[in-house]
């Protein structure tokens, strides 16, 4: 299901997750599919569909000739901050209505799901 960011890009859930796990300096598509806990291929194909909304770019590893690393575009830097902004702004809100020491213990133990379900933390 895709939805209209404040950019004016439809993005997925899947394409945004990938856009929240590249760091500054780009990743590897074998790195973003281990943090996604998805296979190469759908991560690639993801990554094409990125590159298709002109969201994320491909340049040559520096460290590695025959590899690839996927970095932002302008664009995709601005989706990735509107979804943040969207994220504050929901803990913001269920902090208002649940507590906010609830919010942190429900958050916490979410965190203790998340890392028993993958210990490399990614």
């Amino acid at each position: 299901m895709a939805n209209q960011t404040s950019t004016g890009i439809s993005t997925t859930r899947a394409q945004k997750a990938v856009l929240v796990q590249l760091e500054s300096q780009g990743n590897r598509i074998t790195t973003l599919a281990l943090r996604l806990g998805i296979s190469k291929q759908a991560t690639s194909k993801l990554v094409q569909d990125l590159e298709g909304k002109k969201l994320v770019t491909r340049v040559p590893d520096p460290d590695d000739s025959r590899a690839s690393l996927i970095q932002f575009t302008d664009a995709g830097k601005a989706v990735v901050e509107t979804t943040v902004l969207y994220f504050e702004g929901l803990e913001l809100k269920l902090g208002a209505q649940i507590g906010r020491e609830d919010l942190n213990l429900v958050k916490a133990k979410l965190k203790q799901v998340a890392n028993i379900m993958d210990p490399h933390g990614f």
